[in-house]
């Protein structure tokens, strides 16, 4: 059955459009994770619990990411996230050093 072409093709077919599927839940989380992000970073009062959630949030994902590096491939995400999660750590060394 797998030596016919057209049999080939469907399950190659299905196969792809389920990593697409799953491809694009992963890039509306990233995004989602994004503007959230740059809510946090933008927000007047700085809550230190805010940040750090944040930044454990962006840590998570960015982990998963790795994981399924394999099956789903990496994107600009990944890096706007990365980029993302050192501005959050830069902007919590800055509040710890201003309270001592």
């Amino acid at each position: 059955m797998l030596h016919d072409p057209y049999s080939r093709q469907a399950v190659s077919k299905a196969n792809a459009n389920s990593t697409n599927k799953f491809r694009g839940s992963v890039q509306k989380q990233a995004i989602q994770l994004t503007r959230e992000a740059a809510r946090v970073m933008g927000d007047g009062e700085e809550s230190k619990n805010n940040i750090l959630i944040m930044i454990g949030k962006i840590k998570s994902y960015l982990e998963l990411r790795l994981i399924l590096m394999q099956d789903i491939g990496s994107d600009g995400y990944t890096s706007s996230l990365k980029g993302a999660l050192r501005k959050l750590e830069k902007r919590i060394d800055a509040l710890e050093n201003k309270s001592d």
